[in-house]
């Protein structure tokens, strides 16, 4: 058979973390083709962020210019394996999120709530910020890693975002320039919540990507995001 390999979207410093450093993290990455042989194929990343061609915007399930760099290279993978045009599109139209990635609670009391609780590094919660323009309330913080958080903290007020919520362990060093931001810390996601519905403007957008780990407070990402849908509903669904 022919070995096929998607090697690397991106390569972030936010995901050496978990493997002791950048150097040994980028090596780990390299496994994925470390075994090709003569005739396998290896697609390398990222590939344009561009719509598929004969796609339109609203056929695309996934939000954001990091998943349209995902699906072109999965694209790649299936024109290889000589899947017919057709079928490629209706996959990618019927494809369905998971849950906890850029996942749309819903529209509560005039805000729209966003769980992206998968982000559990800076990287990701920036990619978040690029995909949503319209965010007031930002939720962070989790378990205290090795990120720098100058970046996130750059795009915050490039975003003119208002409020920010910030969770233990890590919350209180992830924002140094607290100028014109409405800072809330807490480790309740009840409490936090609440602070949200009472301080975004109606329109806008409240949106949970921790740029941070879950186990501070919760079991683990999923256990956070479900918190936070939980909490949304039941404050929103209230008279």
């Amino acid at each position: 058979y022919t070995y096929i390999s998607q090697f690397i979207l991106n390569i972030l410093e936010g995901h050496s973390a978990d493997h002791g450093s950048y150097k040994k993290y980028k090596e780990a990455k390299e496994n994925i083709f470390k075994f090709q042989k003569e005739g396998d194929l290896f697609i390398q990343g990222p590939l344009p962020d561009k719509l598929p061609k004969g796609l339109k915007q609203k056929d695309i399930p996934l939000l954001g210019k990091h998943n349209l760099r995902n699906i072109n290279t999965a694209i790649k993978v299936a024109e290889y394996l000589n899947i017919k045009d057709s079928d490629i599109k209706k996959a990618i139209k019927k494809f369905t999120p998971l849950e906890h990635r850029l996942e749309n609670v819903g529209s509560f009391k005039g805000i729209t709530f966003y769980n992206d609780s998968i982000a559990s590094s800076p990287d990701a919660a920036i990619a978040a910020l690029d995909t949503l323009k319209n965010v007031d309330t930002l939720f962070l913080g989790g378990s205290k890693q090795k990120f720098d958080f100058k970046k996130l903290e750059q795009k915050i007020h490039e975003s003119k975002i208002k409020n920010i919520i910030l969770f233990k362990d890590n919350g209180k060093l992830m924002i140094k320039n607290k100028k014109q931001l409405n800072i809330f810390y807490t480790d309740n996601m009840f409490d936090a919540v609440e602070f949200a519905y009472q301080n975004t403007k109606k329109g806008k957008i409240c949106l949970l990507s921790p740029a941070s780990a879950s186990q501070s407070i919760w079991r683990d990402f999923e256990d956070r995001g479900q918190d936070f849908k939980r909490c949304v509903k039941k404050i929103g669904n209230q008279e």
